[in-house]
């Protein structure tokens, strides 16, 4: 289960959205009201954004044990590619309506790359779940 690459990719994908937990989405010079009211935008001041990075986590962390299952994997994740394009419109919409100028004056974080990093070793891992799904297919064709 975790020997597989594949594994590997969604363990680091599932890593890299908890560090949502601990980086800010966005910081703020001025100090606004909402949710920059501590001049800091993170995954705690929105609970969407919170249920968001939650629930993208538990998916990954599922999706690596449903390995004898590898078309219900790649639907996991899959869905938790669109989770992380959604926590990067949340997250950017969020920021955006609360500043009076718009994303002006607003200074973008780690935390806002986070998800991108964790679509991208997902797709890597749908991509090897595929390799590995051709190989089986291509060894039932020997017998």
């Amino acid at each position: 289960m975790i020997q597989r690459i594949q594994s590997l990719f969604m363990l680091l994908a599932s890593g890299v959205l908890g560090l949502e937990f601990v980086f800010p989405f966005a910081t703020s010079a001025k100090q606004g009201t909402g949710y920059f009211s501590d001049s800091v935008f993170n995954v705690f001041d929105n609970s969407i954004l919170l249920g968001l990075v939650g629930a993208g986590i538990l998916l990954s962390l599922i999706a690596i044990f449903l390995f004898k299952n590898r078309k219900l994997q790649t639907s996991i994740n899959w869905f938790t590619i669109i989770l992380c394009i959604a926590i990067l419109g949340v997250g950017y919409l969020f920021a955006a309506q609360d500043q009076t100028g718009g994303l002006n004056g607003i200074n973008i974080r780690i935390g806002a790359i986070l998800p991108l990093i964790s679509l991208v070793l997902l797709y890597v891992a749908n991509q090897f779940i595929g390799k590995d799904e051709s190989l089986v297919k291509s060894m039932d064709r020997l017998r």
